[in-house]
């Protein structure tokens, strides 16, 4: 079944399981899910989802740049990997949620990963400029974009 990522848990409900749209607000969505009942399987299911199928060994998410979203179980090509920087701080904040609520070391993990290859590779020092994607490949070089007051 379908997931659609939105900004609020009641997409957990009949035991939907897989995630589909905007892959930030499909993380910061899972945030705010309730944990418990018939969403606590769900919530548990779309993370060893997210987390197994469709990261990048960056802690990136997102394949689909065009509607900024997931693409196909296993299916992470380098050269069109969008890896957006907005889904890897939804994802630090979705991370940091599950470790709290499960207790599970992996989840701390998770965390580490992406905030220190996926996030903080998102911008420079000056914190002036930002990348709006990160791919793995690409045949130029890429230059950060000015950031945007509204970014994330």
């Amino acid at each position: 079944r379908v997931f659609p990522g939105t900004h609020s848990g009641k997409d957990l409900r009949h035991g939907r399981t897989r995630c589909a749209g905007d892959v930030p607000a499909a993380g910061y969505g899972r945030c705010r899910a309730p944990r418990r009942g018939a969403y606590r399987e769900a919530l548990l299911v779309v993370w060893d989802c997210v987390v197994f199928r469709w990261r990048y060994i960056t802690g990136g998410l997102g394949l689909a740049g065009q509607i900024e979203g997931f693409g196909p179980d296993d299916v992470l090509p380098n050269r069109e990997a969008y890896c957006e920087t907005c889904a890897a701080l939804a994802l630090v904040y979705w991370a940091h949620h599950m470790n709290r609520w499960t207790g599970d070391a992996a989840c701390a993990d998770v965390n580490e990963q992406v905030l220190h290859n996926g996030l903080l590779a998102g911008w420079p020092v000056p914190g002036d400029r930002f990348f709006h994607s990160n791919p793995l490949e690409a045949d130029q070089l890429a230059s950060r974009q000015p950031w945007l007051s509204g970014a994330c």
